[in-house]
């Protein structure tokens, strides 16, 4: 005697079909989450990293300030650290559309410190003129091959950080009071300030402080 064979019922497939598909939404809606998650991680661990390089960039410039007086395109003398509202035209390559971009950038801060890199035997001096700047939100760092320029001297320009509003630079003097800015007519020719707080809107944590010490 043959014995029938039994099959799947169509309702049976059907509601096997539909078990799938709930898992399978449910597995795809996991690890969207994951990734989603992953990718927020690595853009914020990027930006921490920028925002911690810059922070690193300031310290070492600061730390490293000289009362060395220099003299502008024009001959005039600058302070060994000022404040100003000098402006630099710049290139950059825009991030959406890839064309390279003349732009003005501002200058916020100038002055000389010591640090340049010499090739071994090189008997010039380490001393260099550094300036940061901002434009179009983001923090530019200047620096000069020369300390007294030429009227061609040009600065090199390498933008630090972007995603920057509301930056702001203050100076500690030696009395103790906080200065918005250092100019000639505040303070002697070659003094210097005992520190330099910088603050700023970050786009990913709000507000941004830090207070350097200066040499």
């Amino acid at each position: 005697m043959i014995k029938a064979r039994h099959g799947f019922t169509l309702i049976e497939l059907l509601l096997a079909l539909a078990i799938f598909s709930i898992l399978a939404l449910l597995a795809y809606g996991g690890m969207n989450s994951i990734l989603n998650a992953r990718e927020t991680v690595t853009e914020e661990s990027l930006r921490l990293a920028a925002v911690q390089r810059s922070f690193m960039r300031l310290a070492r410039d600061f730390g490293q300030v000289s009362p060395r007086p220099v003299r502008d395109n024009f001959g005039d003398v600058q302070a060994a650290i000022q404040t100003g509202t000098n402006t630099y035209r710049y290139s950059y390559k825009d991030n959406e559309t890839g064309e390279t971009v003349d732009a003005q950038a501002i200058e916020l801060i100038a002055f000389t410190a010591a640090g340049k890199r010499l090739l071994p035997g090189q008997e010039r001096s380490s001393l260099q003129r550094i300036a940061y700047a901002w434009h179009n939100d983001s923090l530019l760092r200047l620096n000069w091959s020369v300390l007294d320029r030429a009227q061609d001297s040009k600065p090199y320009i390498s933008v630090m950080l972007d995603g920057v509003e509301q930056l702001k630079f203050r100076f500690l003097k030696a009395n103790g009071d906080w200065l918005d800015s250092w100019t000639l007519d505040d303070v002697a020719l070659q003094e210097l300030p005992l520190a330099i707080e910088v603050s700023f809107e970050d786009k990913k944590w709000g507000r941004l402080r830090r207070v350097f010490l200066v040499s």
